[in-house]
């Protein structure tokens, strides 16, 4: 008989693979899932720095739609007063940071 011992690493979403490093990367990529199904608390606990990791997604967002703000020239000198533009209905493919949620990767460790 063997006894065969594995360490596994899951990810936030419950995610399983079989090295640190390609759970971080997950991690890293799919930062958007962390908003899906949260509660009042858990936003509260974020917003008060109780949950260290959802604050940082929430940080991280903002930044991101900063960004596209900045990109769309909603946040340049001199456009206070003027009504902002429509967004548009699909974020940029070419940039990393405005993957939809549904394109992160699914990349789970077999068992």
């Amino acid at each position: 008989m063997k006894i065969i011992q594995t360490t596994a690493y899951e990810a936030f979403d419950g995610t399983h693979f079989t090295t640190e490093e390609a759970c971080r990367e997950y991690e890293a990529e799919a930062w958007p899932k962390r908003f899906v199904g949260l509660t009042v608390q858990q936003v509260a606990d974020a917003l008060n720095r109780h949950d260290i990791e959802l604050a940082d997604a929430f940080e991280r967002a903002g930044l991101s739609i900063r960004a596209l703000r900045y990109k769309l020239g909603e946040l340049r000198r001199g456009g206070r007063g003027k009504p902002d533009e429509a967004l548009p209905a699909e974020l940029p493919a070419d940039d990393p940071d405005f993957r939809e949620v549904d394109e992160a990767p699914q990349e789970a460790a077999a068992g």
